[in-house]
């Protein structure tokens, strides 16, 4: 293992000299404008002299401090005008046809740019386990998706965005215990004249989205209600019902997390009052709006937990401040302040570890210079003190063991709070691309433009994603991935296939990863025949365990003849109606698209199948892509 103090010593010096903060900072890599000497500190000193200084050199009287305060806000108040005017200074400097041109690039890029194109990150929890009520350890993974930024009054186009999501929301190994939802933002707008309901018309249709005949099979249980939000669960494996809501005993559980002393059940309820069980439990079917009460309840649990020592709690309050079950709950600010803990907690872990390994080689070290008294000790050595040593060597396996499991859940925590602090700026990348704050954060007037104001938050995303992947995180590779390949900003082809190796490193079931990689080595050149095969063995893998993209890319390969001597029409065909039937998604319109060719040609002869398939893709080409093809011609 690296030494820590060794790593912190080579990352202090390289900060000097290159001066880019660490990504714990939201200012990453960017410096703020600079104001010369008028810049003003807000060091850790300015804040701790009053614990530094005796009383006979502390004014504490009251019109000192008042006078004080008075002359500090007079102070932030001029450096705020002197900000302003030196970034409106700079944008007079610009050349005014270039910054237009830039603008208006932009502006057709927002206005072409769908909500369901948008980065659908999911942030994750973990609920800790309790084997004496037989309760097993539970990945939440949520995505939060806020219908508002769908301003179109057509609700159908909310729809279709929200049936999409379901079905292209990821399919991850059930024996893991993840749990898929969609935290959907509908907006309540206002009360019905007779109290009975709310007038939103995306609030009241959405139960009803929920038995679409496309997903009604995918959803797991009626969607849990809050005020203006659904939480919807989604069910790919067919025993997410079973795992969940059998044989709870929520009532103990309760009556458990009562104590004071213990966060452990604590946790365990938040995390079931988190995910809906409270109504689930009950047997009720109706939707009602006190699921916001349950989360808040989560919160308070997590809130005590967190005292007791419990760095999952932490990890859960920054889940739930990143999907907002209200919109007083969503704070990303607030969960960025939670994710840090938890990662500081595992530096902490870690360097006690290291720590103790010193002491270890030390030991070692005085032992080695006493070999003779050694040997004249194990020379008397009787069978009792055989005994006791191999009972020390036994407590000593155990503890090293212990530590070793205390490190690693760590470590598990660490890398996802890394990813879901990289989530949150990446959302804000996409969403929020244009900010006025990322003016202040440009130091040179030639940065000026808008390719760097939008590549703030991106970068500092990345930065999180390499940190999260250096612990083992499989899907910051592949985030990581899917930028370089997507992103025209940072596109790089050796970058992409990097990071979606690295996906397949960590995780051999990555299937997504391997879909990405298995189709990229396929096509790229100058890769021997060893990758392209291992490219169709990631392929054959991916489809034939179900992932529509995997199938699609498949049936493409045969059709293009990359998979043995020659053309192979039938097995690409097979591989279509694969995906095309899944319905869920761009690669299932895609297939649908191939499929509709072949029919067209007479390939594929007249019948029920064929004929069940074209109606899905007349459905979904109204709806996706206004009835115009262009996107399902070249597979993105």
């Amino acid at each position: 293992m690296l030494n820590i103090f060794q790593r912190k010593s080579e990352t202090e010096n390289k900060n000097v000299e290159t001066k880019n903060p660490s990504p714990s900072s939201d200012n990453e890599s960017v410096e703020t404008l600079s104001l010369e000497n008028e810049s003003l500190s807000l060091d850790n000193e300015s804040f701790i002299s009053f614990k530094t200084k005796t009383n006979s050199t502390v004014d504490l009287s009251i019109k000192s401090i008042t006078e004080s305060f008075f002359n500090f806000s007079i102070t932030i108040k001029k450096k705020k005008e002197q900000l302003v005017k030196s970034v409106k200074d700079k944008l007079k400097e610009i050349s005014s046809s270039k910054f237009k041109n830039d603008f208006e690039n932009f502006i057709d890029k927002e206005k072409n740019k769908k909500l369901e194109d948008k980065f659908l990150g999911y942030y994750e929890c973990i609920i800790p386990d309790n084997p004496e009520l037989s309760i097993p350890k539970i990945y939440l993974s949520t995505a939060r998706i806020d219908l508002h930024e769908e301003k179109s009054e057509n609700s159908e186009k909310a729809k279709r965005l929200v049936l999409t999501k379901i079905k292209e929301s990821p399919v991850f190994n059930p024996f893991n215990n993840n749990i898929i939802t969609l935290f959907i933002i509908t907006g309540k707008h206002q009360q019905n004249s007779d109290g009975t309901g709310w007038t939103g018309i995306k609030y009241n249709k959405l139960p009803k989205w929920m038995v679409d005949d496309s997903i009604k099979d995918l959803v797991n249980c009626t969607p849990v209600k809050g005020l203006g939000t659904y939480n919807v669960f989604v069910d790919k494996i067919g025993d997410t019902d079973a795992k969940l809501f059998k044989d709870i005993k929520l009532k103990k559980l309760e009556e458990n997390a009562k104590n004071e002393k213990d966060f452990t059940y604590k946790m365990i309820l938040a995390g079931y009052y988190m995910i809906g069980v409270k109504e689930k439990y009950s047997n009720s079917t109706k939707l009602i709006p006190e699921a916001e009460e349950w989360y808040k309840e989560a919160v308070e649990l997590c809130k005590k937990a967190a005292k007791l020592g419990s760095i999952e709690a932490k990890l859960c309050l920054g889940y739930m401040s990143s999907i907002g079950f209200s919109i007083e709950h969503y704070d990303p600010e607030k969960a960025k302040k939670w994710f840090k803990e938890v990662i500081e907690a595992f530096e902490i872990t870690e360097n006690k570890e290291v720590t103790k390994e010193d002491v270890i080689t030390e030991k070692k070290a005085t032992e080695e210079t006493n070999t003779i008294k050694e040997i004249t000790i194990k020379e008397s050595i009787t069978n009792k003190s055989t005994s006791d040593k191999t009972s020390v060597n036994r407590e000593a396996t155990e503890e090293a063991t212990g530590n070793k499991e205390e490190i690693n859940a760590s470590k598990e925590l660490a890398r996802v709070a890394m990813r879901n602090m990289a989530i949150i700026y990446h959302n804000s990348y996409v969403i929020k691309p244009f900010e006025w704050k990322n003016f202040v954060k440009i130091t040179k007037l030639n940065d000026l433009t808008f390719k760097k104001l939008t590549r703030q938050k991106l970068e500092i995303a990345m930065r999180w994603y390499e940190k999260s992947c250096e612990l083992g995180d499989s899907q910051s590779a592949y985030y990581l991935g899917l930028l370089y390949e997507s992103d025209h900003e940072i596109k790089n082809e050796d970058e992409t296939v990097k990071w979606f190796k690295m996906a397949v490193k960590l995780d051999k079931n990555h299937l997504y990863a391997k879909a990405k990689l298995g189709r990229i080595l396929i096509n790229k050149d100058n890769v021997s025949e060893d990758e392209k095969k291992e490219g169709i063995e990631m392929l054959k893998y991916a489809a034939e365990n179900g992932l529509v993209m995997g199938q699609t890319f498949l049936g493409d390969a045969y059709e293009r003849g990359q998979i043995g001597k020659e053309i192979n029409t039938k097995e690409a065909i097979k591989f279509y109606f694969k995906a095309a039937e899944q319905n869920s998604g761009y690669y299932s319109h895609v297939a649908q698209f191939r499929l509709r060719n072949f029919r067209a040609s007479e390939i594929i002869p007249a019948g029920e199948k064929i004929e069940n398939v074209l109606k899905l893709y007349v459905e979904e080409l109204k709806y996706y892509y206004d009835n115009d093809e262009k996107m399902l011609k070249n597979i993105h």
